[in-house]
């Protein structure tokens, strides 16, 4: 693996040979370097229902890649899982054994005791933390309550809105009245120059709006909006500075009212047109002094366009092959020698006609007993057998990982989550905020998906590759890549203040290079000792052995007698590594997708 590694560093310097010649150079090199000693794991979670009601146990295959080719990841050795109830909190959190295919499974049983309604799933590898909350696998369950009487079509649940407390407040997920959100193209509203801006309108409940959108400069009306997919829409607006641009959406007898962003004088915008076979990317700026400007095309933060140019060439049009680009989304950013992007773009790239030896996909057929499955009908508990064909005929192979999950169509629960791996890894995990019924930006029988596509990219834009970081010559990444269970904290000494009035307060020390003792027991009586010390700051770190259910771990310091008096010693482990928590999008604690008023007039 070292040896493939260093090839690709050997090949990245060749093709940046001149790279000391301008620090725009030295960025999109150091960029690349870093992708490559730093590749991101994803992970995706397959689940046995879509559903559940409490006393069932719901159940999940983990599939852990790495790189932009989602690979099976060879970095982690450890995967978390956590369900979090609809207040916030951890309700349970488990650790699985990453194999050599980058898979796992497990499940959690939803206890009778537990409050029925929203639950959430997230899984990640400590590693994974590097990039943020938004790199976490996350997915929204509907929890019923225990089924009464054998009668599974009763679905109960308690009516909560999802919060939580923070830092002493309670958060809650009720959206305001309406809600208009503006994204310009490129980032910034710039003076002078022609920008497409998007926007996306949402009502109180959190339901697209398809409210008319009027645009105002000052107390003069230029243009009304509508929109035009899931509350989204956009555009063309030339902003002048100085002048105060709003928004407003009448809904009934009220009439609301929202500020654009800030107009700057001075900067650069970007413009990306998919032109079937070809991406063309217009770059256009109005900087008075004449500047040297980068401009970088990175998948997930690997680069595969590069071009210098300077200011003086305004509204430079760069143009890339498509098939020369990754599948998936593309970021286009455009920057100077301080690092700062001074604009960015996300865009997606679809190969129509896949290549050999990109990401393929195949159809499966699935029979039971010889008949399709919408025509399977069987009685409880009857046995039955399962053919998986590839629709093309091609055999599947041996070494292929597969994980089917078989339950009762009746029983199935209709919600806004259509991921399957593909569309999860190729979009989801690359764009901030929940996307409801993403299958159809990749149904070939929607004719509008280019365009939908697109809105999403300019409103949901997200990387997890912060270019500031990429550019710098040091990158420290604060999470390790487990290669098993690790337990990490710092070993302090408590001594009690001695002033007047603070009965019961301690001061920590931390014991700097101290032997300390750690004792794992089973429920047999087998005990796993191990002795370490501790850094000069005091702090430990364990690589315990490999072990599979529930052990009991103790921390004992090695001291004697004769420190053990007067003196309390403590072990604070080290658990901020847990991810924040966040809200739920209404898509997500809604079931079914209710018809728009649109649709409802196009039936």
């Amino acid at each position: 693996m070292k040896k493939l590694l260093y090839t690709a560093l050997l090949l990245l310097v060749a093709l940046f040979s001149h790279a000391d010649e301008n620090s725009l150079d030295k960025m999109a090199f150091n960029a690349a370097v870093v992708n490559n000693l730093f590749p991101q794991e994803r992970v995706y979670l397959h689940f046995d229902n879509t559903a559940y009601y409490l006393g069932e146990t719901m159940w999940f295959k983990a599939y852990v890649t790495e790189g932009v080719k989602d690979v099976p990841s060879t970095l982690s050795k450890v995967l978390y899982v956590e369900l979090v109830a609809p207040e916030g909190y951890v309700v349970e959190t488990k650790k699985y054994k990453i194999d050599e295919k980058g898979t796992c499974n497990g499940e959690f049983e939803l206890k009778p005791l537990l409050l029925s309604g929203y639950y959430e799933i997230r899984a990640y590898t400590r590693y994974m933390l590097n990039w943020g909350k938004e790199a976490v696998f996350s997915r929204v369950f509907p929890i019923f309550d225990k089924v009464n009487g054998n009668n599974w079509d009763f679905k109960n649940m308690l009516d909560r809105r999802r919060g939580f407390m923070y830092r002493g407040e309670w958060v809650s997920s009720e959206l305001p009245e309406l809600d208009l959100k503006f994204y310009p193209e490129g980032g910034h509203l710039i003076n002078g120059i022609e920008t497409t801006v998007a926007y996306e309108l949402r009502g109180e409940d959190g339901i697209a709006g398809e409210d008319t959108v009027y645009i105002y400069a000052g107390k003069n009306l230029l243009q009304r909006s509508v929109p035009t997919h899931a509350g989204k829409g956009t555009f063309l607006l030339t902003p002048e500075a100085g002048v105060k641009y709003h928004a407003e959406v009448k809904r009934g007898k009220k009439e609301h009212k929202f500020e654009f962003p800030k107009i700057e004088k001075e900067g650069v915008a970007i413009s990306v047109t998919d032109e079937q076979h070809k991406i063309s990317i217009k770059v256009s700026n109005n900087l008075e002094a004449s500047t040297a400007l980068g401009c970088a095309v990175l998948h997930r933060g690997e680069l595969s366009h590069y071009q210098k140019y300077y200011s003086d060439n305004n509204g430079k049009i760069i143009t890339i092959d498509k098939d020369s680009l990754r599948e998936g989304v593309n970021r286009v950013i455009v920057f100077v020698d301080d690092s700062l992007p001074l604009a960015e773009r996300q865009f997606f790239v679809m190969h129509e006609n896949i290549q050999p030896g990109d990401r393929e996909t195949a159809k499966l057929k699935i029979t039971a007993n010889g008949e399709p499955l919408h025509k399977l009908s069987l009685k409880p508990h009857e046995k039955f057998s399962v053919t998986i064909e590839r629709e093309d005929g091609k055999p599947i192979e041996e070494n292929t990982e597969l994980s089917l999950s078989v339950s009762d169509a009746a029983g199935r629960q209709q919600t806004s989550y259509t991921h399957n791996m593909y569309s999860y890894l190729l979009l989801g995990s690359e764009l901030k905020g929940y996307i409801p019924d993403a299958a159809r930006y990749f149904d070939p029988a929607n004719k509008n998906r280019a365009k939908e596509l697109d809105l999403l990219m300019l409103t949901n834009g997200w990387t997890s590759y912060d270019w500031s970081k990429l550019a710098k010559k040091d990158v420290k990444l604060d999470q390790p890549m487990e290669k098993g269970i690790t337990i990490k904290g710092t070993f302090y000494k408590k001594v009690p203040k001695k002033a007047p009035g603070n009965v019961g307060e301690f001061i920590l020390y931390p014991q700097c290079n101290h032997p300390t003792q750690f004792e794992i027991s089973y429920k047999d009586s087998t005990i796993t000792g191990y002795e370490f010390m501790t850094d000069e700051n005091g702090i430990f770190q364990i690589n315990a052995e490999d072990f599979y259910g529930r052990k009991i771990a103790t921390l004992t310091p090695s001291v004697t007698g004769d420190q053990m008096q007067d003196s309390i010693f403590s072990f604070c482990l080290d658990r901020y590594y847990s991810p924040a928590f966040r809200l739920f999008d209404y898509w997500e604690r809604h079931i079914g997708l209710p018809l728009t008023d649109k649709e409802k007039r196009e039936q």
